[in-house]
């Protein structure tokens, strides 16, 4: 298990045919948790997955799997 903080910072700009143009940025710290796991295949290659969640305006999960080889 995880827990801390995450700093955002989001920046955007949109331009359309016609002139409309706009741009936009954001900053912001929030809380972040997540939970995991890993096993071991071998003696140099294991398996891992993830769970992350970010709790900002629109609230940001993410799921990740992953292997890893030791050398």
């Amino acid at each position: 298990a995880k827990a801390g903080l995450a700093f955002i910072d989001m920046d955007a700009t949109i331009s359309e045919p016609g002139g409309f143009s706009g741009s936009g940025s954001e900053s912001e710290e929030e809380f972040a948790y997540g939970v995991g796991f890993s096993f071991n295949v071998g003696a140099r290659i294991a398996i891992r997955a993830e769970y992350e969640a970010f709790d900002m305006y629109d609230d940001a999960n993410m799921i990740s799997a992953g292997g890893v080889f030791t050398f």
